[in-house]
């Protein structure tokens, strides 16, 4: 057999940290298996991404027996090496072959789990759902990060309070919060946990709780350093607005550094969030649809109050982030950045020099729907406005940044042209 050249050894030389990742981003899943069989070296760089996640679907195995990987050799490999578990349950109907027994007895069987998501079950099985995800955080000691979704509805924060304590969890993730038919608007559901869990970072989505019960769920953790409220669902009544949120989250003050707030109740649009409050907070994130009105959606244009530097400039923020994210049946659209919006952030930015704040970066998030809208060509192309920002205050160290336009210039003067415009829409039609 010829031997292999020093050369083409160098490879195998590497750290294994190091190797692992030029497998995981050079070789597909079926390229690892097969690098596995044939290389002993690199089988012990493999083996690790190959049982890195398990995915079990309850709902694609309605029909057969549901499975799981409980058989040696396979159940030593994920209990291994899995560090990343998701469990979908299915919520329209209950599953034929009633999987939670087999579901319990995998979650005790893997110790080295780090992230784990747990999607359904909340609607038709609550009970199960949640002593499921009771019983794993007890007997997986590294778990931390948790994501649980709804696929129905019964996704409660109060149960959530009740089955998710863990000590090592750093994360939690709630997307779909429910409101319980029943819950009474004076509701205590934190109970004696106020200030007791050990996870310091909360991201919630596609949200529908009132003021009193999001101001408990902030109220639990001990210390926050990361708060993301993305969106309400679309039907929630409650009111909540900028304020609000700094009175809930002030009792973190000293430790939040990142701090995330998508739309809220559209009668709460104007009134800012006091970030200078926070001395730790290094990025701030805002609704472009929370900080003030906007013409063109039947309300008085966006105007720059003289305050506004003073309330978002944290003493130590360094990136704001203007965020035009819309969510349910609202769509952003191409002239939802025109004058007023950049004249706001000329304002605020040049505030920002002028208090001589640690403001470095300022961010635009936007991200039109490839439509047609009435008024596109005479508005103008809106990046056109971010690259003029940019241009001006470059030279002060600030930077202007946006996320990839949907269109480039040239692709924008072609569909925007009127009679491109009308041949699209006829055509539609």
């Amino acid at each position: 057999m010829m031997a292999i050249s020093s050369e083409k050894e160098l490879i195998l030389r590497l750290p294994e940290e190091i190797l692992q990742q030029i497998i995981e981003y050079a070789a597909p899943i079926e390229g690892a298996r097969k690098l596995a069989r044939t290389c002993r070296r690199l089988r012990g760089s493999v083996l690790p991404l190959m049982y890195r996640k398990l995915s079990i679907d309850t709902d694609s195995h309605e029909r057969q027996l549901l499975r799981l990987p409980v058989e040696e050799p396979t159940m030593s490999l994920f209990q291994l090496h899995c560090r990343e578990l998701r469990v979908a349950i299915d919520d329209s109907k209950p599953p034929a072959n009633a999987p939670f027994p087999l579901l319990r007895e995998l979650v005790c069987h893997l110790p080295n789990v780090h992230k784990m998501t747990v999607h359904g079950g909340y609607d038709r099985h609550p009970q199960e759902a949640w002593a499921l995800i009771q019983l794993a955080l007890q007997n997986i000691p590294r778990v931390r990060s948790l994501k649980l979704s709804r696929e129905g509805w019964g996704l409660y924060l109060r149960d959530a309070f009740r089955h998710t304590e863990s000590s090592s969890l750093q994360s939690l993730e709630i997307h779909g919060v429910s409101r319980p038919k029943d819950a009474r608007a004076d509701d205590y559901i934190l109970g004696e946990k106020k200030r007791t869990a050990a996870f310091t970072s909360i991201t919630l989505s596609d949200y529908e709780e009132s003021a009193l019960a999001t101001e408990q769920l902030i109220q639990w953790p001990r210390a926050l350093t990361h708060f993301h409220f993305d969106h309400y669902y679309n039907n929630n009544p409650f009111y909540m607005d900028l304020p609000m949120f700094t009175t809930w989250l002030y009792p973190h003050r000293e430790t939040l550094r990142s701090i995330y707030i998508g739309y809220l109740s559209g009668d709460s649009i104007g009134a800012l969030f006091n970030a200078s409050a926070f001395p730790e907070l290094e990025t701030l994130t805002l609704s472009r649809w929370q900080i003030g009105p906007y013409n063109g959606r039947g309300l008085p244009e966006l105007t720059y109050a003289p305050d506004t530097a003073a309330q978002l400039l944290a003493p130590n923020l360094h990136t704001f982030t203007l965020d035009f994210s819309l969510f349910d049946e609202y769509e952003e659209v191409f002239t939802d950045f025109m004058d007023p919006e950049e004249q706001w952030v000329r304002a605020f930015a040049r505030d920002a020099l002028a208090c001589n704040s640690k403001l470095r970066t300022i961010k635009i998030h936007f991200t039109p729907i490839d439509h047609f809208a009435s008024g596109m060509q005479e508005a103008g192309y809106p990046w056109d406005r971010v690259d003029r920002l940019r241009d001006e205050f470059s030279p002060y160290r600030l930077v202007i940044e946006y996320n990839e336009p949907l269109l480039t210039k040239k692709e924008w003067l072609e569909v925007s042209k009127p009679v491109e415009r009308g041949r699209y829409e006829a055509e539609l039609s």
